[in-house]
């Protein structure tokens, strides 16, 4: 009888490898698509008007791309970080589950012009589809930013670059901060629309440099306890 093989360290470390190549990849389409969407915008307002609101543009199927090709990236970055031998701390893995499946339902459900919708005082006058979308909005972004926290504060003790560590520090503090801004500020108005776009570089920044960090190895690297 042939023994039975056994995985070699390079088959263990592949998956997780491929897995984060992907989800670079498909980081990197949904940074591309949101920059070819500001330049063909029209009248879109990037000062006041929210990015989601492309998607009631003639070219909101771009957005719709771009929200799958982020969702699809979220879900392939958490089975690499699942893979690796640093793991996810308890709940986080469900954080970032939550905040994919949000971002699916966002690109589903389309949001409502925000200058009508919040043209009254009081309640905004969302439609039910604005209402699912805003909702989605609100709970994934709380979800991935609870997650971008609690794994910076966790890998700052144990990933061996120091730069990869100050940078995924710093973005995941930045990112509260500037959605807390965009909260802040009534929508429609300036300038809600640079707030959201700020905050929306610190999420992808965040996303890009994990994932381009699990691609290298930097997780395989680390001397896990």
């Amino acid at each position: 009888m042939k023994p039975e093989s056994t995985p070699t360290k390079q088959g263990l470390e592949g998956t997780p490898s491929r897995l984060a190549t992907f989800a670079l990849s498909m980081f990197a389409v949904y940074c591309l698509l949101l920059a070819v969407l500001h330049a063909v915008g029209g009248d879109h307002d990037p000062t006041i008007n929210f990015v989601s609101e492309y998607q009631l543009g003639p070219f909101g199927w771009l957005l719709t791309l771009a929200l799958a090709s982020l969702a699809l990236g979220g879900a392939a970055l958490l089975a690499a970080l699942h893979r690796s031998p640093v793991g996810l701390p308890g709940g986080t893995a469900s954080l970032v589950a939550v905040w994919t499946g949000m971002t699916i339902v966002g690109a589903v459900f389309h949001v409502d012009p925000i200058q009508i919708a919040f043209a009254e005082e009081g309640p905004p006058a969302f439609t039910a589809s604005g209402w699912v979308h805003a909702l989605a909005g609100v709970v994934g972004a709380l979800c991935l930013m609870a997650a971008m926290l609690r794994l910076s504060l966790t890998w700052v003790r144990v990933i061996p670059r120091p730069p990869v560590r100050v940078a995924m520090l710093a973005l995941s503090l930045a990112a509260p901060a500037t959605y807390l801004a965009m909260l802040l500020t009534r929508p429609g108005t300036f300038p809600a629309g640079l707030y959201q776009r700020a905050h929306l570089v610190t999420v992808a920044a965040w996303l890009l440099i994990v994932a381009a960090a699990a691609r290298s190895g930097v997780f395989h690297r680390v001397q896990v306890e």
